[in-house]
């Protein structure tokens, strides 16, 4: 039999401790008619984040119901832990920062100001092409959300491009807007930027997370998705993924998505590079 995956309730805390965790949350099964007798024969898994208050392994509500519930088996949440994996990764590679601080400020630009949203669907209006939702990457979001804001600005490539051309030189914005614009197209247009953002692409694409949250996954299955990403990922050092390898050849041609112009790779460039960690 496959898991059956349903949603039971949504409860309010009186507080946010492990004992009144506890407590409600019990007496919320209690409610939809869960014995304690029979709790203690076929409970036999209980899931959550990584939060002290709920792993903690003297006194996380746990561990608590473990006592209670012999058959418990505790676990971090894979999903959750996958996340970790990944912010750990952000912050041993600097050339991670190159990509996202980028995407933090097209967040800002666009989802602050509803008159550059208008103006960057009208160039795509122009040049028929589709605009996605450009979200945050790499918060408190699964993976998924991430490939999506990265999928965006992959696809609305030309649009941003041309929007920040015409922002940057345009008279309805004063001399910082016009800045800002045209520091953006300078890094959107740099070689180490594309670069970055394909390896990005293609990483991320292999550790997409929403097979993790189906709900006929079990640990097996999950266990043998988490493996195969892994090789995957390693893979890319030596074999650039489907993204690096579009943008290389690209960049050979010196067009990029329609986008032509002169592309050329800094000599002496000091700035921090993924590259080296997929196949670059």
């Amino acid at each position: 039999m496959e898991p059956v995956t349903f949603f039971l309730d949504l409860l309010d805390l009186p507080k946010a401790d492990a004992q009144s965790i506890e407590a409600t949350l019990l007496a919320c099964l209690s409610k939809f008619g869960f014995r304690n007798d029979f709790l203690a024969e076929n409970w036999i898994g209980a899931c959550s984040d990584g939060a002290s208050v709920m792993l903690g392994r003297k006194s996380g509500v746990l561990e608590r119901l473990s006592q209670k519930y012999p058959k418990i088996v505790k676990w971090h949440c894979l999903c959750h832990r996958l996340e970790l994996c990944i912010s750990d990764t952000i912050d041993s590679i600097p050339g991670l920062h190159h990509v996202t601080s980028f995407f933090e400020k097209l967040y800002a630009v666009y989802h602050q100001s509803p008159k550059n949203l208008a103006e960057l669907s009208e160039c795509a209006k122009e040049l028929e092409v589709q605009i996605l939702k450009i979200g945050k990457v790499f918060s408190v979001r699964w993976v998924a959300s991430s490939q999506r804001a990265i999928r965006a600005v992959w696809e609305s490539y030309p649009a941003l491009h041309s929007h920040f051309l015409k922002a940057s030189l345009s008279s309805a914005h004063n001399s910082e807007q016009k800045s800002v614009f045209s520091g953006l197209n300078k890094v959107l247009t740099s070689v180490d930027y594309l670069l970055n953002l394909a390896g990005v692409a293609d990483a991320v694409q292999e550790l997409l997370s929403e097979a993790l949250q189906r709900d006929y996954i079990t640990l097996p299955r999950a266990y043998q998705l988490i493996n195969r990403s892994v090789r995957a990922v390693s893979k890319m050092k030596d074999m650039p993924g489907k993204h690096l390898k579009e943008v290389k050849e690209s960049l050979e041609k010196g067009n990029f998505k329609g986008v032509t112009r002169e592309y050329k790779r800094p000599s002496e460039d000091k700035s921090p590079s993924i590259l080296s960690k997929f196949g670059g």
